[in-house]
């Protein structure tokens, strides 16, 4: 077993120290300071130091112990060398880092242990479900072959022309923001998994190859490619950390920014497309490409609090190759010196980008936080039993581990330091009372809220007045009609079959009649005019039924139906419902009301809500159902269509149908004039009831209970 030694309690003077095999130094100029990016080829790292660093650390050769080195500096550069304190911690630094390694034969610093630590790296990505790395080997070779052909792509013209076409696109989404945003409505319903799976594989393809030529086409070198797998989601990878080494700044932010570049493009050649074509199936599938390649690609790879494609063109912007580094050391000294009273080595970053430094450390902590929570939440959620497996793994892996070593430590400095663990007891104590408390007498800040669905409080149902087969169908979906415009035409061919024949009936009473009258035979004429009468009377009731084969609008409104368009041909029963006129000056919201917020509720009074892409506005409560019910409020709040209601199916009812998963109460909210006129049917957002009246502690237990109750229900039906 081999044992780490504790750099922070170890006097490394008198300790030789050799550099790490492999170690490239490159030097650059920023500003009218010399520096040098240290490559750690091995573990693909790069580093950055300043010329007196750079000195020190060329002389631990493995001969000279680090007073020997500090000498020798002092020696070179008289007054710019480093202090016997600054040395000590260069020196423990890159032996932190995997720069350089004891080289005492005693210590457990051998040359095997990068090899260990990445061999053990590599095993536990290649095994952690939350994300696995998987390398495909160099596609350097390939993307050589493709650069003649695409690096004009990259150019600076093409890339001018690149940046007019994403806010051509912009413009296009803009002006058409309305049908944008009611597109989307669905696009986060299970059956749209598959396709936004799709585009996002593609879409990821197509950013790391960008990536990849940019790095070829500033004479780079693309080491290797692969997929990594985040909770069983692929995206696609590319090294190309040689761009390290490019002189200039402007070229790495190029190579970094060229994949989401490359993205923004197509989605806004998807943008311009969808603007202009009429197909139902093309705009759905190129809504998929415009959100995947514009929002998720800014979200996910424009987050400079991950190691991603932001975080590479924050820290060249701040010439801060470490960031991820010092921050993270800020954090970590930080809670030392709190916690244990321990100092560390500052940063050596001066000015606005020390403060930068710092504050980006306590972000990406609690972003890395929200991170593997969200992970844990979500495998838990998507994958049922075996998700919550791999949840316990998680929450083991991410936070069971670090605070068995916290509790190993805190023992460790019981026996050995022991005023630093009274001081770290009271420190953890008083941060664990104040949480407490702060949970069970703070009130929630956020407000209690509720769905809505805009939808028509005054609709003409059309309903058939005859059995037929539909002809012909006047008007679309959506289509603004008037009172009396011809809707629908259907045919009865036994209808006009009676109709004809009674046509020819009629005539013949009616001759008969004239030949009663021409004998002047009373009886018989009277005969012929009842028998007249009575056919008569049978062909107005057809001609009634013929007259409803043509199928008017009732009202004044627009045309509500699914489907009209593929409704030729179909057979329609008298009765059943045809379409649905509905008046666009008198709409209203339906409102889904949980058990927590329906003691917020007052009939009569002015509630705020807000319309997804709109500003907030006031409407009426108008009324409430006294009871909860399952029954669907709108087909639209279902979580099968990207609503925002749980759901699941009936198993009493022969036709698939939904119902809530938990009882809920249907309101109804008046609009006024003005919102009916802006506000379009189907259009969703959520009401604002008030401020919750519970707690944090209190909060956050009912949302945990109700999570734990989701993971336990699938299994339980």
């Amino acid at each position: 077993m081999t044992i780490v030694p504790d750099l922070t309690t170890r006097d490394l003077s008198g300790s030789k120290i050799r550099l790490a095999c492999e170690l490239t130094f490159v030097p650059q100029v920023h500003g009218q300071e010399t520096y040098y990016h240290i490559e750690v080829p091995a573990a693909g790292k790069f580093f950055r130091i300043g010329y007196p660093e750079y000195v020190f650390i060329s002389m631990l050769d493995g001969t000279r112990t680090v007073a020997q080195a500090l000498t020798i500096t002092a020696r070179t550069l008289g007054a710019e060398a480093l202090t016997q304190s600054q040395g000590l911690q260069v020196a423990t630094w890159v032996i932190e880092n995997d720069i350089a390694e004891l080289a005492d034969q005693e210590s457990v610093w051998s040359p095997r242990r990068q090899m260990n630590n990445n061999q053990r790296g590599g095993l536990t990505n290649r095994v952690n479900p939350f994300w696995m790395k998987i390398p495909l080997g160099s596609p350097d070779q390939l993307l050589a072959a493709l650069l003649p052909s695409f690096g004009w792509l990259l150019s600076p013209v093409a890339s001018m022309v690149g940046i007019i076409v994403i806010l051509f696109g912009v413009g296009c989404a803009a002006t058409n923001w309305t049908k944008f945003i009611a597109s989307s409505a669905g696009v986060l319903a299970p059956n749209n998994w598959l396709w936004m799976l799709l585009a996002w594989a593609v879409l990821k393809v197509v950013h790391e190859l960008a990536h990849g030529l940019a790095c070829k086409y500033h004479r780079g070198e693309v080491r290797e490619t692969g997929v990594i797998f985040i909770l069983l989601a692929p995206m696609a990878y590319v090294d190309v950390t040689s761009c390290w080494r490019f002189p200039s700044k402007w070229q790495r932010i190029h190579v970094a920014i060229s994949g989401m570049y490359a993205e923004l493009v197509l989605a806004a050649v998807a943008a311009i497309t969808w603007a202009n074509v009429d197909s139902s199936l093309t705009h759905h599938l190129l809504f998929n490409v415009i959100v995947m390649a514009s929002l998720s690609t800014l979200l996910f790879n424009a987050n400079p609090l991950m190691r991603f494609d932001g975080y590479y063109i924050l820290a060249d912007l701040l010439n801060v190759p470490n960031l991820a580094t010092d921050a993270n050391r800020f954090v970590k000294g930080t809670a030392s010196r709190l916690f244990f009273g321990e100092r560390h080595r500052p940063l050596q970053i001066l000015g606005f980008r020390r403060w930068f430094v710092c504050s980006y450390g306590v972000a990406s902590t609690v972003w890395r936080l929200l991170v593997c929570v969200s992970l844990v939440s979500a495998a838990s959620v998507l994958m049922h039993g075996a998700g919550l497996l791999l949840a316990i793994i998680g929450v083991f892996s991410w936070f069971a581990v670090p605070l068995w070593k916290v509790v190993v430590d805190f023992q460790r400095r019981f026996h050995e330091k022991r005023p630093s663990f009274i001081r770290a007891l009271v420190c953890s104590v008083s941060i664990v009372v104040v949480i407490g408390a702060a949970s069970l007498w703070l009130p929630w800040p956020g407000a209690m809220d509720a769905p809505v669905v805009v939808d028509y409080s005054d609709q003409s149902v059309v309903r058939s007045s005859v059995n037929g087969f539909v002809d012909h169908v006047h008007v679309m979906d959506g289509e603004m009609v008037e009172a009396g415009q011809l809707l629908v035409e259907l045919h009865n061919d036994e209808l006009e079959a009676q109709l004809h024949s009674l046509q020819l009936e009629y005539q013949q009473g009616e001759v008969q009649v004239r030949m009663a009258i021409d004998r002047h035979n009373a009886a018989a004429a009277q005969i012929a005019r009842r028998n007249l009468q009575s056919i008569e009377e049978r062909l107005n009731i057809i001609r009634r039924q013929s007259a409803g084969l043509r199928v008017h609008a009732p009202v004044a409104g627009r045309i509500v139906a699914r489907n009209l368009h593929q409704s030729t041909g179909m057979y329609i029963k008298e009765g059943s419902e045809i379409l649905t006129v509905a008046n666009e000056t008198r709409k209203e919201l339906v409102l889904s009301v949980g058990q927590e917020e329906i003691d917020a509720i007052k009939i009569g009074d002015q509630t705020r809500f807000r319309i997804k892409g709109r500003l907030a506005r006031v409407g009426r409560m108008e009324r409430l159902d006294p009871r909860a019910s399952t029954a669907l409020p709108h087909p639209a709040m279902s979580s099968s269509l990207g609503g925002p209601l749980a759901v699941t199916e009936k198993e009493d009812s022969d036709q698939p149908s939904m119902r809530l998963v938990e009882p809920r109460f249907r309101g109804v909210i008046t609009l006024s004039a003005e919102a009916c006129q802006d506000l379009g049917a189907g259009e969703q957002g959520y009401a604002i009831l008030g401020l919750r009246q519970v707690s944090i502690g209190e909060f956050a237990w009912v949302r945990m209970h109700r999570w734990y109750e989701s993971l336990l229900r699938p299994s339980q039906g």
